[in-house]
């Protein structure tokens, strides 16, 4: 349990009983960095004779580049997201807060076998941006005219994850709104026609942002594309720092952002690298903003 501190260690002190036997081991270790200072410090310290080395990137390309297998898990992955956002749609009127939409959402993928779910719901009136809030804070009533952005991010049973965002609006689109997704989807575009093997993430990032402040819109800091799997959020993201580079059969999430302070305008899609691009969006759902 992470919350009683003198368990902390009991995990490695396991692990250096088993290799007490073998003081001079060579330890291979995944991501130590995101492992508890207990577990990590308790290893070194008791096993002082042992080699340590770092083969997360290994493991990290393994886990990018999909067999068939998995890209068949996260087709479906990718139809229980369009189910999901279907049921968002279905509860939304006006009158009814976000968490209810949420809920609505997490129980259309409860029912169809996902394990762990965020749904996250934004509404705003017309003329102002549509700020995602964390699940605690969805509690804003949605109304006649409001825009409504809808963000899915689940697993299937199998554990895969894809994710789906689209915006419905209970009204006629705002002339505003629609020029800011038109110019996300071209963001979007944009970066989907760099996607090829061999490409380098960062090089794709410094793109999407020359063409959005090139529409005088800040550009990306946040991981506005990734790789999916067993993770949410895996290599390759795409931001400063990384170091891998694209490889054919790997499930790439791309949602950049037009964010203008009038409105805001997003659209979450995947696609799977092939040898020459990238496949058509695995998703159904239309790319469009919803008048409901």
């Amino acid at each position: 349990m992470p919350s009683l501190n003198f368990a902390a260690t009991l995990d490695a002190e396991l692990i250096c009983e088993e290799l007490s036997a073998y003081p001079r081991a060579r330890i291979c270790m995944v991501n130590e960095d995101a492992m508890s200072a207990g577990f990590s410090r308790v290893l070194r310290d008791r096993l002082p004779s042992a080699t340590f080395v770092d083969i997360t990137d290994e493991i990290d390309l393994i886990k990018a580049i999909k067999s068939d297998e998995e890209m068949d898990r996260i087709r479906h992955n990718a139809w229980l997201h369009d189910e999901a956002l279907k049921a968002c749609f279905n509860v939304l009127e006006p009158g009814v807060r976000e968490f209810e939409v949420a809920a609505a959402g997490r129980n259309r993928s409860m029912m169809l076998g996902s394990e762990q779910h965020i749904v996250f719901v934004a509404s705003a009136p017309p003329g102002t941006p549509i700020p995602f809030n964390m699940p605690h804070a969805l509690n804003r009533r949605i109304d006649n005219g409001d825009q409504v952005n809808i963000l899915v991010e689940v697993n299937d049973a199998s554990g895969y994850y894809t994710h789906l965002s689209r915006i419905a609006v209970l009204g006629p689109v705002p002339d505003e709104l629609q020029e800011h997704y038109d110019i996300a989807i071209e963001a979007q575009d944009l970066s989907l026609g760099l996607i090829k093997p061999g490409a380098d993430p960062v090089e794709i990032l410094k793109a999407n942002n020359e063409f959005l402040e090139s529409k005088g819109l800040p550009g990306e800091s946040r991981i506005y594309a990734h790789g999916q799997g067993y993770d949410m959020v895996e290599r390759p993201s795409f931001q400063p720092g990384e170091t891998m580079k694209i490889f054919a059969n790997m499930n790439i999430a791309v949602h950049p952002a037009a964010n203008g302070k009038r409105a805001s305008a997003i659209s979450t899609d995947n696609y799977f690298v092939t040898e020459s691009g990238v496949s058509a969006c695995i998703h159904a759902t239309p790319k469009q903003i919803f008048s409901l």
